[in-house]
């Protein structure tokens, strides 16, 4: 279930990331400081040295080829003390991921930085470039940049690994084989 939550929410995010890229009112950044998307773990720990890998959850489940680091009170532009997120994808920094504790001052910070959002709904904000994307949920403190391209590829590979874990509709799982009943007793 946890797979298909991800799956799904990877799914939408690249989905509407892709849909009406446009210039936004200023250029959207390829990374996060010096390290910058399609470069490897090693590298970014050369930029960020501190930073944390964090254990994956999941045990048990598929693999996915996704690690994510974490750096903690960082700056970011105006806002102070924020959570980082370094996520690679088959190797490689794809998107960096922040909250922020003043969750006022993100969604203003994102407008004023990169103007008005290309797209909003009830739950999200959207700004897109060429091959960069953001995404912030409003009163969230939280927001994501991510390589679009990336995005798109982890998402697919998260759709074929649920549909390949899920069982067929209409199908149920085949009844546990029973023991052999013990020496000296009637089978049932």
């Amino acid at each position: 279930m946890r797979v298909e939550r991800t799956c799904a929410a990877v799914v939408a995010m690249a989905m509407t990331l892709a849909v009406g890229r446009q210039a936004v009112a200023a250029k959207i950044p390829d990374g996060y400081g010096k390290a910058k998307f399609g470069m490897s773990e090693l590298e970014v720990k050369n930029v960020f040295p501190k930073m944390e890998k964090l254990t994956p959850a999941g045990a048990g489940q598929p693999v996915i080829p996704l690690v994510v680091y974490q750096l903690q009170d960082q700056t970011v532009g105006t806002l102070k003390q924020c959570t980082v997120e370094l996520r690679f994808f088959e190797t490689k920094f794809y998107e960096v991921q922040c909250r922020c504790p003043d969750k006022e001052k993100v969604t203003a910070y994102l407008q004023k930085t990169y103007g008005s959002a290309l797209r909003v709904e009830a739950q999200s904000m959207l700004w897109t470039g060429d091959k960069v994307g953001i995404q912030h949920v409003p009163g969230s403190g939280a927001f994501a940049i991510d390589d679009l391209e990336r995005s798109k590829r982890l998402s697919l590979t998260l759709l074929a690994i649920v549909m390949q874990h899920q069982q067929p509709a209409g199908d149920t799982p085949a009844a546990p084989p029973q023991a052999a009943p013990p020496p000296n007793q009637p089978a049932q």
